[in-house]
């Protein structure tokens, strides 16, 4: 695809939480303002593309690790259908993978052009294909537009604003937009939270069988241990967690019989302060933080349906604010398509320029 690798970049312990801030390496800082964080994991790649360092970057999205960095650093972060990129094999043995790769960009055609890449190189023979999307689509949607977080999650009064400043766009553009309450229950987010734990727990434990190298468990971060900890007071829910979150998919599929898209925000808030993070606080304190900033990313990695963040909105401070679109499995290319329009008209600056 005639890339060249010009290095690693930074990312959180074990890519587990949504800032990059690892004691190894110290915080990577946001170009839109240094004092604030880049988002996580893709951290390191949304800074490099942010600063136009390169074009695009990698990144994996197992909670909203693509589409965080990308609200956090004002970019196009499209986290794709599960399969539609290969995987390594240990994630494929999951019992519910919700770990993808994906891309990092500044712009829309710059995604479009990836994928449509991609392609070549390989075709998962479930999923239809993307091809290569140039200019907006032609069919009016019916948006279902989220403006409130589940279980009484606040964010800010930015965030909210350029929801239905997004939504007016859509509705002047031809689409229909209806606003309704968050759909999914809370029960979703609290299982999802359990499997997040579990990821740590096995890395903890078994790291070495995972890597292939040895692991010193003394260095682990104490966000880590926590979500470790955490899963082992929980560990006898797991049947039923695993049983409820492949239940979810199958929900999740059949909301999309009534409408096309979700619109929301990709975070609660802007880019937060470096440090609010920590992950050396509380585990309780960081845990909540955490949960609360990422309050609409995470289903779409539970039933592996694609959404995007678009950089559309902008708070008092100048920082972007990142809109999600999520729709049904294997529907990147309306994804794609609506971004596009909306890139016409809502046309976002670099850094530096807003």
């Amino acid at each position: 695809m005639g890339f060249r690798n010009i290095g690693k970049s930074t990312l959180p312990e074990l890519g587990l939480t949504c800032t990059t801030e690892p004691l190894s390496t110290g915080p990577t800082r946001n170009p839109w303002n240094l004092d604030c964080s880049t988002g996580g994991s893709a951290g390191g790649s949304a800074a490099l593309v942010a600063s136009g360092v390169v074009p695009i970057a990698h990144g994996n999205d197992g909670g909203g690790s693509i589409r965080v960095p990308a609200a956090c650093c004002g970019l196009v972060g499209l986290k794709p259908s599960r399969g539609r990129l290969p995987n390594k094999d240990e994630l494929d043995k999951m019992p519910i993978n919700i770990v993808c790769n994906g891309i990092l960009s500044r712009t829309v055609r710059d995604t479009a052009v990836f994928y449509a890449e991609a392609e070549k190189q390989f075709i998962n023979p479930e999923l239809p294909k993307i091809g290569l999307v140039e200019h907006p689509g032609k069919k009016r949607l019916h948006i279902a537009m989220i403006s409130n977080a589940p279980n009484s999650i606040s964010h800010d009064s930015s965030t909210v604003s350029q929801i239905f400043k997004v939504g007016k766009v859509c509705e002047d553009l031809g689409h229909e937009v209806e606003e309704i309450q968050f759909p999914f229950q809370e029960q979703v987010m609290e299982d999802f939270s359990i499997y997040w734990g579990a990821l740590a727990f096995y890395f903890h434990h078994f790291g070495k069988k995972i890597t292939g190298s040895k692991i010193d468990k003394k260095k682990f971060e104490k966000l880590t241990l926590g979500l470790s900890g955490f899963y082992r007071k929980n560990i006898l829910k797991t049947p039923f967690v695993i049983k409820r979150l492949r239940k979810f998919a199958y929900q999740y599929e059949a909301f999309f019989d009534q409408y096309d898209l979700i619109l929301s925000p990709t975070t609660s808030t802007s880019a937060p302060a470096l440090g609010y993070f920590d992950t050396e606080l509380d585990f309780n304190v960081a845990f909540e933080r955490l949960l609360n900033f990422i309050p609409f990313t995470v289903y779409q990695n539970i039933a592996g349906a694609p959404a995007i963040s678009l950089p559309l909105g902008y708070c008092k401070d100048g920082l972007p604010i990142g809109i999600q679109f999520a729709t049904a499995l294997g529907k990147e290319r309306q994804l794609i398509e609506l971004a596009f329009e909306l890139e016409q008209a809502i046309p976002w600056p670099r850094v530096g320029e807003a």
